[in-house]
C-alpha cells in the first residue's frame, strides 16, 4: 500500500496546514518545469495531497491502512506512517525503532508477540489459499482425466 505521509514528507499527526505546505514545498522541487522535477514524482506528490488534503479521504486512507497493517502484522510509525514488522521479540527494556525514519516505536512485548501472531496467520491464510487452488486445479484434471476414460470404454462397448 502506497504511503502519502511519506512522500509528503509529514508525520500521521500532520494538521491540514502542515499537509498543503508540505505539498506546495515539494510541488516546486519536483514540478517538471524545474531543473530536478520529473512529470512522474510530481503526479505521485499531486496523488498524496488529493488524499492526505481532504479530510474524509484521509480518514478513509488511515483506516485502510490500519487494516492493511493488521492484516499482514506490521506496526504503524506514528510520524512517517511506515509499516513496520517485528521479526523478533524484543527484550525487555528493548526499543524498536522505525526502518525508516528510525523513531523509537512505541511497542511492548505484549504488542510485538500480537504482531507475529497476526503475521503468522496472515502467512498461513496465503499458503493455504495457495495449496487449496492447487488442490481445486488437481481434483478438476483428475475429474476431467476419469470423465474423458469412461466416455472411451462407452464408445468401446
Amino acid at each position: 500500500m502506497k504511503n502519502y505521509y511519506l512522500r509528503l514528507l509529514i508525520g500521521m499527526a500532520a494538521t491540514p496546514d502542515e499537509v498543503r505546505r508540505a505539498y506546495y514545498r515539494l510541488a516546486r522541487e519536483h514540478h517538471p518545469d524545474a531543473a530536478s522535477g520529473s512529470a512522474a514524482s510530481f503526479v505521485e506528490l499531486r496523488e498524496a495531497y488529493e488524499v492526505l488534503g481532504t479530510e474524509t479521504k484521509r480518514a478513509q486512507y488511515d483506516e485502510q491502512r490500519r487494516a492493511w497493517a493488521k492484516k499482514i502484522g506490521a506496526f504503524l510509525c506514528a510520524s512517517c506512517g511506515t509499516a513496520n514488522h517485528v521479526r523478533r521479540r524484543p527484550n525487555l527494556g528493548e526499543q524498536v525503532s522505525c526502518a525508516a525514519c528510525d523513531v523509537p516505536l512505541p511497542l511492548d512485548l505484549a504488542a510485538a508477540v500480537l504482531l507475529q501472531k497476526q503475521r503468522l496467520v496472515a502467512e498461513a491464510a496465503r499458503v493455504v489459499d495457495d495449496v487449496g487452488a492447487e488442490l481445486a486445479t488437481t481434483a478438476i484434471d483428475l475429474a476431467k482425466a476419469g470423465l474423458q476414460r469412461l466416455r472411451r470404454r462407452w464408445t468401446r462397448s
